[in-house]
């Protein structure tokens, strides 16, 4: 069930982007789809925010792997380097931007709260509980550092 609520936002919007890119076969037509105004001008931030999106998930992803599963569990570090200097989920942000990206290309934003809505609500929070445990007064510091999704402004 996790892996279909976690890879569900990406699989559908891709899905949805091919048919809207396809000429709408089958969910590209009312009331899947919405033809909004300044169309060219959100295909061209869709475009933007999925080549953002891309090199994220594969840092994150690569950092992961090298410094957290490819040890041992009891030898895992905190992860702070590269984007996760700045925040805590940088590879849920790069399945959202895409995501995004890849609805604002076919035009279909009727999709994008849901996105949202199954990414970034269900799965940072558990996650973030998990980390609380494992790595205590460490986390938290990091925490009140960093940002879930974006990076903080830190007041001066």
């Amino acid at each position: 069930m996790d892996v279909t609520q976690f890879g569900l936002p990406t699989v559908l919007a891709v899905g949805l982007a091919i048919d809207g890119l396809a000429s709408g076969i089958v969910f590209y037509r009312y009331p899947w789809s919405s033809f909004p105004p300044f169309a060219g001008v959100l295909q061209v931030l869709g475009a933007v925010l999925l080549f953002l999106g891309l090199p994220l998930f594969t840092a994150g992803a690569y950092l992961t792997g090298k410094y957290v599963y490819s040890k041992l569990p009891g030898e895992r570090p905190l992860l702070q380097r590269g984007p996760y200097r700045y925040i805590r989920h940088p590879i849920y942000l790069s399945f959202l931007l895409t995501s995004v990206g890849f609805l604002l290309l076919a035009e279909n934003i009727v999709m994008v709260p849901l996105l949202f809505a199954l990414t970034a609500l269900k799965y940072p929070k558990p996650e973030e509980e998990e980390l609380i445990q494992l790595y205590g007064d460490a986390y938290r510091e990091y925490r009140n550092r960093t940002g879930r999704f974006f990076p903080r402004l830190r007041r001066r």
